[in-house]
C-alpha cells in the first residue's frame, strides 16, 4: 500500500501533540511525585485529564492552538503515562502500559444503571421488543407505532388505555470501554432484567412444556415473557434454551388498563318537621331509591404486577331518589320524647349504679356531684307525680312521669321544687338546685329510672 504524503502529515502532526502534552505536563518538583494523563484528539474536540494537577494555562493554550490549526486533522489517540521525579533526575515510565483499550459504541444510563453497548441497534430492538410486550396485542402496538396514538383495546372486561416508561433514560455514542461491552440482544435483555443474578438457563427436552418450566422456577408467564424472546404460547422444540431467573426490572414499564362497573348510588336521607305530629312520631313522607352510575376504573401495573386502582370517571345512569322523613315537632305538655337527657352540669358520678348506699343496701341510682346549689334539669318532659319530701332518706325530692312507663326520680335537692305534684314538665327545665338535703353524706343528685315500676341503671338511658 503505498503511503501518502498526507497520511505522512497526519501521523507527524499526531506524534507531535502526543509529544507536546507529554512534556508539558512533566513535574518540576525535586519530590518524588506521580499523575496519569489520558487524552483522546479527533476532528470534534480534545480533551486532558489528570488525576492530581489541573491544565495549566499553558497547556490550555497549546491545545486550543492545536485544534485551531488542524481542524481538518482526523486523528485518534489514546494513551496512558506515568511519569515521575526522582532526585531531580526526570524519566519517563510505563508507555501505554495497563491502558484500557477503548472502542466504539453506546453508553446507555437507566437512572443509576450505566451500560456499554457495542451499537444503538441494540439498545433500540430491547426497548421496542419491552414495550411491545406491554401492548394486548402486535396490531394496537403497531397503530401506536405508526401512529402515536394509544387505541383502546378490549381484553374480556379490560382495555388497555396507554403505557409509560418511569425510568430517566439517557443513550450517548462515544468510545466505551472495551471489556465491558455488551454485544448481544439477549445478554443485554438478561442484564436488564437481572441486575444482580447470574444468567441461568435450561434446555427444553423431549416432551416438555412451557407450563412445566414455569411451575419447576416457580415463575409467571410474564415474568418468563420478560426474560426471553419466546413468549409461553409459542410452540418450542427439543434443545429450545430458555431463561429461568425471577427477573427484577431495571426498566420500569407501567401499562394502564380501564374497566367499567355499574354501581349503585346510594340515596340520601333528609327529615322535615311536621307541627301536625307530636314530638317522637315520624313517618316517611317520600321513600328512599338507589340510583345507578357506571364506575371507570384505571388499573396500574408495573412490569405486569399490579400496582394499583382508583376510579377515574363516573357516568350518572339513574339519579337516586332522596327518602324523606316526616318528625313531629309539637309538644304535648306532660307528655316525654322518650329519650333522656343528662339531668344535672358536669359529668362526676360520685357512686354508681349497683354499689352501696350509706346504709349498705343496693345503689339502684347514679350520684352525680355538681357542686351545691347547681341546677337540676328534667331529663325529659312530663308530669310531676310527686314533689315533697322522701321518706326513705331522700331528702327534698321530686317524681316525674314521662308517659310510657318510663318515670324518673331526683333526691337530696337543696330546697323543695317549685314545681307541684301536677305540674307540667318540659325536658330540660330547671326543676330544683343540688344539696345534701335527707340521708347525705354532701351535695349531689342521686338520679333514678323507673320503667314500669323497676328501677334500671340510668346509664342504659341517659350519657353526659
Amino acid at each position: 500500500m503505498k503511503i501518502t504524503k498526507q497520511q505522512v502529515i497526519l501521523t507527524i502532526v499526531g506524534v507531535v501533540i502526543a509529544s507536546l502534552l507529554v512534556l508539558v505536563s512533566l513535574p518540576h518538583q525535586n519530590n518524588y511525585a506521580s499523575q496519569n494523563v489520558t487524552f483522546i484528539y479527533n476532528d470534534k474536540d480534545l480533551k486532558l485529564a489528570q488525576n492530581d494537577n489541573k491544565l495549566t494555562t499553558y497547556q490550555k493554550q497549546e491545545i486550543d492552538n492545536t485544534k485551531a490549526d488542524q481542524q481538518k486533522l482526523s486523528v485518534n489517540i489514546e494513551d496512558n503515562k506515568s511519569f515521575s521525579t526522582l532526585g531531580g533526575e526526570k524519566d519517563v515510565n510505563g508507555v501505554l502500559g495497563d491502558a484500557v483499550k477503548l472502542v466504539d459504541g453506546v453508553e446507555v444510563n437507566i437512572d443509576n444503571h450505566t451500560y456499554y453497548l457495542q451499537d444503538r441497534q441494540i439498545f433500540d430492538h430491547v426497548m421496542e421488543s419491552m414495550v411491545q410486550a406491554s401492548f394486548p396485542n402486535l396490531d394496537s402496538y403497531n397503530t401506536w407505532k405508526n401512529s402515536g396514538k394509544i387505541e383502546p383495546v378490549t381484553s374480556g372486561s379490560m382495555v388497555f388505555s396507554g403505557f409509560n416508561v418511569n425510568n430517566k433514560i439517557t443513550v450517548k455514542e462515544g468510545r466505551v470501554p472495551e471489556d465491558k461491552v455488551i454485544r448481544s440482544v439477549d445478554d443485554f435483555k438478561f442484564v436488564l432484567n437481572n441486575e444482580d443474578q447470574e444468567k441461568q438457563t435450561v434446555t427444553i427436552k423431549t416432551g416438555q412444556t412451557i407450563n412445566e418450566i414455569l411451575t419447576a422456577y416457580d415463575i409467571t408467564p410474564q415474568e418468563f415473557n420478560i426474560n426471553n424472546s419466546i413468549k409461553t404460547t409459542d410452540l418450542i422444540s427439543e434443545g429450545t434454551e430458555i431463561t429461568v431467573n425471577k427477573p427484577d426490572p431495571v426498566l420500569d414499564l407501567e401499562t394502564k388498563y380501564t374497566y367499567v362497573s355499574e354501581e349503585s348510588m346510594p340515596y340520601r336521607e333528609t327529615t322535615e318537621q311536621d307541627p301536625s305530629m307530636k314530638v317522637g312520631e315520624s313517618r316517611i313522607k317520600q321513600q328512599g331509591i338507589d340510583g345507578r352510575q357506571n364506575v371507570t376504573y384505571e388499573v396500574t401495573y408495573v412490569n405486569g404486577v399490579e400496582t394499583g386502582t382508583a376510579p377515574i370517571n363516573y357516568d350518572i345512569i339513574e339519579q337516586p331518589v332522596p327518602e324523606i322523613k316526616l318528625v313531629g315537632s309539637y309538644v304535648v305538655p306532660g307528655v316525654g320524647t322518650g329519650n333522656l337527657r343528662w339531668p344535672a352540669t358536669g359529668c362526676r358520678i360520685t357512686n354508681g349504679y349497683g354499689g352501696a348506699d350509706f346504709a349498705g343496701v343496693g345503689h339502684l341510682a347514679i350520684d352525680i356531684q355538681s357542686g351545691y346549689g347547681s341546677p337540676i334539669f328534667a331529663a325529659d318532659g312530663g308530669t310531676v307525680k310527686y314533689s315533697g319530701w322522701d321518706p326513705y332518706g331522700g331528702g327534698n325530692s321530686i317524681v316525674i312521669d314521662h308517659g310510657g312507663g318510663i318515670q324518673t326520680q331526683y333526691n337530696h335537692m337543696m330546697s323543695p321544687s317549685p314545681l307541684p305534684t301536677g305540674a307540667h314538665v318540659e325536658q330540660g327545665q330547671v326543676i330544683g338546685y343540688q344539696g345534701a338535703s335527707g340521708l347525705a353524706t354532701g351535695p349531689h343528685l342521686h338520679f333514678e329510672v323507673h320503667v314500669n315500676g323497676r328501677r334500671v341503671n340510668p346509664l342504659n338511658y341517659v350519657s353526659c
